[in-house]
Parts: C-alpha cells; sequence; structure tokens
C-alpha cells in the first residue's frame, strides 16, 4: 500500500513541477515579446560570457607553458607549516619568507593524512632541495588597461599573452626537488 502512495505522490509531484515549468516558460516569451530589447541583452551577456571563457582557456593555455619556477626550501617558513583539510581532502600550506614575484604562500593537495605526513617530513628532514611551482594564476590581470581582441584570444600566443597574467599569490607546488648524494 505504501508503495502505491510513494508512486502516486511521486507521479503528482511530477506533474505540479511541469506544470510550473511551462508556466514559467510561457511567461518569460510574453515578457519578451512586450521588451524586445530583452532578447538583445540576453544574447550580449551570453557574448560577454563566452569571451570570458575564452580569456580564461586562453590565460590557462599560456599558463601551463611557462616553466615552473623553482623555490628553495631555506626560503620557506617550514616551522609554520598549515593543513586545511576539506571534505575528506587535505591541502598543506607554507609560507614563503624571501617572496619570488608577488608569491606569499606555497601550497600542495593530498588525498591522505599519510601523503601530508610523507611531505612534512621530507621537508623537515631536510631531504627536499626546493619544490616547483606555477608562478601565474590562470587569469588576467584586472588592471591592466589592455585588453585582447577576440582575434588575439583565438590566435593565444605566448609572447603577448604571458605579460598580460596576474602572478599568483597561492601558488601550486607541482614537483619536489630532491638532494643528490654528495
Amino acid at each position: 500500500m505504501s508503495r502505491r502512495w510513494l508512486i502516486v505522490s511521486a507521479l503528482l509531484g511530477w506533474c505540479l513541477f511541469a506544470e510550473q515549468t511551462v508556466a514559467v516558460a510561457l511567461d518569460q516569451v510574453k515578457a519578451s515579446a512586450r521588451r524586445p530589447g530583452l532578447m538583445q541583452r540576453y544574447d550580449d551577456m551570453s557574448e560577454m560570457e563566452g569571451s570570458k571563457e575564452l580569456e580564461r582557456l586562453c590565460a590557462e593555455k599560456v599558463a601551463m607553458t611557462i616553466p615552473l619556477i623553482a623555490v628553495p626550501i631555506a626560503d620557506l617558513a617550514v616551522g609554520q607549516i598549515t593543513l586545511h583539510t576539506e571534505a575528506g581532502y587535505y591541502t598543506v600550506l607554507l609560507p614563503v619568507t624571501l617572496p619570488q614575484s608577488k608569491m606569499k604562500t606555497l601550497y600542495w593537495g593530498a588525498d591522505t593524512l599519510d601523503e601530508v605526513m610523507t611531505f612534512v617530513q621530507l621537508l623537515q628532514d631536510g631531504r627536499l632541495l626546493a619544490v616547483k611551482a606555477e608562478a601565474y594564476s590562470f587569469e588576467f590581470r584586472a588592471e591592466e588597461g589592455k585588453r585582447l581582441t577576440s582575434a588575439d584570444l583565438r590566435s593565444c600566443g605566448r609572447d603577448q599573452v604571458k605579460d598580460l597574467l596576474e602572478f599568483c599569490k597561492e601558488c601550486l607546488i607541482v614537483e619536489w626537488v630532491f638532494k643528490g648524494r654528495n
């Protein structure tokens, strides 16, 4: 008996939802028919969002081609390591004592607490010589006056785009550099 009620209530809920969706769609059509400029604004917003996505993709492509920056362990505040946990994922935060560019913090993500402990142990034991991090974020500088045209974004040349990228303040560690045998 309860199974039938469940099926009936689900069907009723779906019918109500479908009716509201159709009513909302009809209201939007009527509103756009009364205000012809409304559809143009939606088209303009869609075009603007498309150019923002093109900017993001170009910035990401160029940032990925720029060599990583090596930060010696001596330039890191190894005694001030913090660990951020969220949804079962761990992020190790390392403050930079001698900033390179605008870098203030380096971070490294781990899936398990064992990975975190291994990384911290390698840092504190002095087995790492340096870490390599991405120096640029995947965004263009907001204060930059020069904007790229659509053609520039489509070609996305490294030389013309690199100078417009934003330096990261919190940079992702991508590689560990171990000390060699002396």
